[in-house]
């Protein structure tokens, strides 16, 4: 038998109490939390793009393009902002919907993270702001392949 909730219940015959057994879907998010779930989602992936095309830029100011500097820290701040956004929409959906605390978590450390990644390009500290900038785009990629894959 299934109730209006969409759980199953059962009677015990031997003494005819009611039983609910949950449907697996009873920890996804529900109503606002799906939206926000979709927002984490779309936020994370841009973020991410937007980070991947920050070595693209990189690199061709390396290689001498020197207008690229500006479009990189166009970027940077298109980034950051972002990934705020992300870090705020995972914070809402574990609020209202029962998500993983560790998205919001990881995405927020993420938004710190750039801004230290900002301070060391602005100095010139290369050899912390290189390697840094590859943490960087590897975890937001990891954040979205995960934010995808979970359903």
């Amino acid at each position: 038998m299934t109730n209006a909730s969409g759980d199953r219940t059962a009677t015990d015959e031997g003494h005819g109490e009611l039983e609910t057994v949950k449907s697996p879907s009873d920890d996804r998010p529900t109503g606002s939390g799906r939206w926000a779930v979709r927002g984490y989602r779309v936020l994370i992936t841009m973020a991410a793009a937007v980070l991947f095309n920050q070595s693209l830029q990189a690199g061709e100011f390396m290689s001498g393009r020197y207008e690229f500097l500006e479009f990189h820290r166009l970027g940077a701040m298109v980034a950051e902002f972002l990934v705020l956004l992300a870090a705020i929409a995972a914070g809402v959906a574990r609020y209202r919907g029962r998500y993983p605390l560790w998205p919001a978590g990881v995405t927020g450390l993420l938004f710190v993270v750039i801004q230290l990644q900002e301070w060391a390009g602005e100095e010139r500290v290369l050899s912390v702001h290189v390697p840094l900038g590859v943490s960087i785009i590897v975890t937001a990629i990891g954040l979205t392949v995960w934010a995808w894959r979970e359903s």
